[in-house]
């Protein structure tokens, strides 16, 4: 590199993942770095780590580099501005030498990888002898790998040289004749073929009866009102009669739609169960879903205008279920053990008093009030 008479320093650094492995660094050497041309160039003296590796490049600039010449570097325009005292100093990379650089590193580390893949065989006599009177050592690729033995064709189907298999020739005699026997008997397992590939005969399939367990559904509770509204019919139990007459009184039917009656809200549509599950998942997660409490949650279906029995413990059940209402529900902030009570809270009782005023005259001449308040206990 023609680098003259300078001075070197004794490192102990190491270089990690420097070309795949770690670089023990010779010596630290300090260089001037000249960037810029003309009036806007700036110089700054710089250390550098020399090490012996194949690599395409002289010298690498990192970020001490930038950093003493207080450069930005431009990815996207390939350029480092740097501030000088003529102005603002440019260096425009140059893509062709950058090209050749990064062509010349793949080929030595293509080259580095083929040495450290083969081992090198000892040359013969005479290629030491042709080494000695100059000509260059080469590397003896190993040849690709080769059978142990000769093979032996045979027929599947005698008199079909199309259909054959390969056998070892250096078997025995016995064991090559009863290999040669299975093979032929078993012939019909071989497909030569695409269209040979039949498959499982269908009544050799194994079919397995789909057992099917009906689930009890209990009744849907608009059931019972709606055929003592409309057909006058009682269950046959005499307190569910007893009972039934006593709610039949909050419903109606409408256009074959029950509603029950409110004193605060209008009429509410009366759903199953299933049908208040939807609602109060549309309300709660969907578009329009705030991921309200319970009974917030069970209050917006009621003022939505639907009603079933059950709709405060199905709300419960869809808010204690929800992933996000738990993973961002309110943390606990009670203590993990008892309170104790102060037995002397002189240190921080205090207490004020202020006069609030004038009021309308009130009886007894009265235009103030006088207000005490205990600031400790409030």
């Amino acid at each position: 590199m023609q680098l003259g008479d300078v001075s070197f320093e004794k490192v102990n650094t190491s270089l990690y993942g420097f070309a795949r492995e770690v670089v023990h660094p010779w010596d630290m050497i300090s260089l001037p770095l000249k960037m810029g041309a003309g009036a806007t160039r700036k110089t700054c003296v710089l250390k550098f780590l020399v090490v012996d590796v194949p690599f395409a490049y002289n010298v690498i600039l990192g970020r001490p580099t930038l950093n003493a010449f207080q450069a930005v570097f431009l990815i996207y325009h390939m350029k480092i501005k740097f501030p000088t005292l003529g102005g603002v100093g440019k260096v425009q990379s140059d893509h062709l030498q950058s090209r050749k650089c990064y062509i010349e590193a793949v080929r030595k580390g293509q080259k580095r990888n083929l040495d450290e893949g083969h081992e090198r065989v000892p040359p013969s006599k005479k290629r030491k002898e042709a080494i000695a009177e100059g000509a260059p050592e080469e590397v003896e690729v190993p040849a690709k790998v080769q059978p142990v033995e000769e093979l032996l064709n045979i027929e599947i189907t005698p008199g079909t040289p199309d259909k054959t298999t390969r056998i070892g020739s250096h078997l025995e005699r016995k064991i090559k004749e009863e290999i040669i026997l299975c093979l032929q008997l078993n012939a019909d397992i071989f497909a030569w073929e695409p269209q040979d590939l039949e498959g499982i005969d269908p009544p050799q399939e194994a079919r397995a009866l789909l057992a099917v367990q009906p689930i009890r559904t209990g009744e849907d509770w608009r059931g019972p009102i709606i055929r003592w509204i409309e057909e006058g019919h009682l269950p046959d139990d005499r307190w569910e009669a007893t009972r039934l007459k006593t709610r039949v009184a909050c419903f109606m039917i409408q256009g074959g739609t029950l509603y029950e009656r409110s004193y605060t809200h209008p009429l509410l549509r009366c759903l199953s169960t299933k049908e208040g599950v939807h609602v109060l998942e549309e309300i709660h997660s969907r578009w329009c879903g705030a991921h309200a409490g319970t009974w917030t949650l069970a209050n917006k279906a009621l003022r939505a205008g639907y009603f079933w029995p059950t709709m405060k413990q199905d709300a419960k059940h869809l808010v204690s279920k929800c992933k996000r209402c738990q993973k961002h529900f309110s943390l606990i902030h009670q203590l993990a053990e008892p309170l104790t009570t102060m037995l002397s809270p002189c240190p921080f009782t205090q207490s004020g008093m202020d006069i609030i005023g004038p009021f309308p005259v009130a009886s007894g001449q009265r235009k103030f009030l006088l207000v005490a308040i205990n600031y400790f206990t409030k």
